[in-house]
């Protein structure tokens, strides 16, 4: 467990597959940066969930869908 908790690749799957859910799509190359950037917050902030959340909440692609903004 603590080995998977501290790498790059274990926080890069939470990331896409809380997004995918989020979003309620599938992730597109688009995506990539939100990706980058949940996973990079996610290991700076120690796996905090409720950061990884805020900031995908904030996020364009999470406010805006095709056809406007919510």
């Amino acid at each position: 467990m603590q080995t998977l908790a501290t790498t790059r690749q274990t926080h890069a799957c939470y990331a896409k597959k809380l997004a995918s859910f989020a979003l309620q799509r599938d992730i597109v190359t688009a995506d990539l940066p939100l990706l980058d950037a949940l996973s990079s917050t996610s290991m700076a902030a120690g796996g905090s969930v409720k950061q990884v959340i805020l900031d995908l909440v904030k996020s364009n692609a999470f406010r805006t869908r095709a056809g406007g903004t919510l």
